[in-house]
């Protein structure tokens, strides 16, 4: 049924995330995963700890917003 499946669709848009910053390194485009890369290879503490709490952050909302989802669908 759908309200199963919006949990899994939270974990698929994180994973989608962790895939992007291998496709924006790969192609140059910018992005937050390209910004995240370049500030550990430059051991940039504060921004990568930025850019991990807004991937953090993003996780969240799609896991809360899965959540609600599932509860208004039943």
């Amino acid at each position: 049924t759908t309200p199963a499946l919006l949990p899994q669709l939270a974990l698929m848009v994180v994973g989608l995330t962790g895939g992007a910053v291998a496709v924006e390194a790969l192609y140059a485009i910018p992005g937050l995963g390209g910004t995240a890369l370049a500030a550990a290879l430059a051991q940039d503490l504060p921004v990568l700890q930025a850019c991990v709490l807004l991937l953090l952050l993003l996780g969240l909302a799609a896991g809360l917003a899965a959540r609600l989802g599932s509860r208004v669908l039943l």
